[in-house]
């Protein structure tokens, strides 16, 4: 179904009481600019600054021009793993100047309260978006499969990685789309203001490249970025006409149930044909890279082990590797769940060095933000542990109370497992009551 919207977006002034919130919300340690305005020295003089600089905010709006400066970008490579000499090794970080975060934060909300009023995004992104979390899609996703699993179907599911997804879309493209969800006027001059004329430069140590200009993608680093990518990737569920479709940002799963393996292979694969066709339109382009894209068959192990080949898909001729694991970075944080243990554990390490520089009230708070979340982050699926899985929960739950010790309260942690279960039993009431997201109305 396309989305239109039955309205126009209208841009609205932003409040000096805005701003001055805004300000008081920056944190120092946050990086600066190329405008290299310390957020620290903008939060203590907001009390004399938030007037003129609401004036400028609002200027913006009235004028639809961004101010260039705010429109170049700082990237600063950090290192993710592997040699130092491969540039494949670092992650770039946009870095825009602060003030810009606060104009792009005021459109944001305005933009994102006009689209949910008017149910402009599909149902089935749940990628920055409110009451949509991570551990919502993956409880949608998993359940969805038992369900297929337990009426006796086989489920095959492509989970699509798209390659620089942010970086390549394409400005035009994305302006073309915007009238449809209500953009006119001065509102779709803003933005086109917004995208173009945009630049950035390497720093790295004390050495910068020079400014180059930037001419696709969604500006990094930036707050509106994800949102308006959102909107450019909006109607992707509506190309696909038999299987299902799973979204958080760019991270897509098609999935498809069925009884017979050869049925489920023609019908991922015509579905991908024309997946081709909206990415081309799109300008993007899949990563078949192993470990990215890759397709996977669910059942249960009778039905699987039944089966005498693999699963075969292909994409544009090209078949798509079949794997039987997948860790979607939503799914589980890019981490798989031995890497996840072993950072609990070292997080641990640090909690038992630091333990007696710090109160009990406070190492508790450590535990249950650094290390308890990371333990249940999209466990809502997992409710039944093997006795290994059990042993290493409990084994991290001791250590922790070993290090903590008693509290001044006579409070103690909380069971991992028990956390878990209170997690689902809030997913469920929540449910019951109509206070979830749309996917999950009428949910059994």
């Amino acid at each position: 179904m396309v989305l239109r919207a039955t309205r126009r977006f209208e841009l609205r002034f932003i409040s000096n009481t805005f701003v001055q919130r805004e300000l008081k919300k920056l944190k120092r340690q946050k990086a600066q600019g190329m405008d290299e305005l310390p957020p620290g020295l903008l939060k203590d003089c907001r009390q004399h600054i938030f007037q003129p600089l609401g004036y400028i905010l609002n200027l913006s709006i009235r004028c639809n021009k961004v101010p260039s400066l705010w429109k170049v970008a700082k990237v600063v490579p950090i290192h993710k793993k592997g040699p130092h000499n491969n540039s494949e090794n670092y992650r770039p970080i946009s870095i825009l100047p602060v003030l810009s975060k606060i104009l792009e934060r005021a459109v944001h909300q305005q933009l994102m309260e006009f689209l949910e009023e008017q149910q402009l995004l599909t149902k089935y992104q749940f990628g920055y978006r409110t009451n949509r979390s991570t551990n919502l899609a993956a409880t949608l996703f998993v359940d969805n499969i038992r369900k297929e699993v337990d009426s006796g179907n086989m489920v095959g599911a492509v989970f699509i990685d798209l390659s620089k997804a942010f970086n390549t879309l394409g400005h035009s493209t994305l302006l073309a789309k915007l009238p449809a969800y209500g953009f006119d006027g001065n509102e779709l001059l803003w933005f086109t203001d917004y995208l173009f004329g945009r630049q950035q430069y390497v720093q790295l140590g004390k050495s910068t490249s020079s400014t180059q200009p930037v001419y696709s993608g969604v500006p990094q680093g930036s707050i509106l970025g994800p949102l308006l990518f959102n909107l450019y990737f909006n109607d992707f569920a509506d190309r696909v006409l038999m299987a299902n479709v799973l979204l958080y940002a760019d991270d897509t799963v098609l999935y498809f149930a069925g009884k017979d393996v050869g049925t489920i292979e023609h019908t991922l694969t015509r579905e991908l044909q024309e997946v081709a066709r909206y990415l081309d339109e799109k300008e993007l382009l899949i990563n078949l890279k192993k470990g990215k894209t890759e397709v996977m068959l669910f059942g249960t192990a009778k039905r699987l082990s039944l089966k005498d080949r693999e699963l075969n898909v292909k994409y544009r001729g090209i078949e798509i590797n079949t794997t039987k694991e997948y860790y979607l970075s939503w799914l589980y944080t890019g981490q798989h769940p031995q890497v996840k243990r072993m950072l609990c554990c070292n997080r641990l390490q640090l909690l038992s060095t630091l333990r007696h520089n710090v109160t009990a009230d406070a190492a508790t708070k450590i535990f249950r933000s650094m290390i308890l979340s990371t333990v249940t982050y999209s466990g809502l699926f997992k409710l039944q542990f093997t006795r290994t899985q059990l042993g290493r929960i409990k084994s991290i739950e001791c250590r922790a109370k070993n290090i903590i010790g008693p509290q001044q309260d006579g409070k103690v942690l909380a069971p991992i497992v028990k956390t878990l279960h209170k997690q689902s039993c809030t997913i469920v009431r929540k449910c019951l009551d109509g206070q979830m997201c749309s996917n999950f109305n009428n949910y059994s």
